[in-house]
């Protein structure tokens, strides 16, 4: 079984991938705290466009003070954004787990 499995996923590894993300991704949009933290981003890029072409141009940059407390408030707000996605994909990881656990009638222990 181990064969079959590793050979599926190697060979569908990309496939899986996508198939995968963009499952996640439909979660993510449905979730209100997701988008009002995107929101918070797109603000701090309008109000602050250094630190956008710093963080999404790689341009070298330097921050004043407000430009410093802002970036530091986005990276939080990434980090927010990042545990939000890694929790959707546990539980999409997990519901399929358990799908094909039962398929697989590995449950009836």
């Amino acid at each position: 079984m181990n064969k079959m499995l590793d050979s599926f996923i190697n060979e569908y590894k990309d496939a899986l991938n996508e198939h995968f993300n963009t499952k996640v991704m439909i979660k993510l949009e449905k979730r209100d705290d997701y988008k009002e933290i995107k929101d918070k981003i797109k603000e701090i890029y309008d109000k602050y466009p250094n630190i956008r072409n710093f963080v999404e141009d790689e341009k070298p940059a330097t921050f004043n003070q407000e430009e410093a407390e802002a970036f530091s408030e986005l990276y939080n707000l990434f980090d927010c954004l990042k545990m939000i996605e890694i929790l959707e994909a546990f539980k999409l990881g997990a519901k399929e787990a358990l799908i094909f656990f039962k398929e697989q009638e590995m449950l009836n222990i």
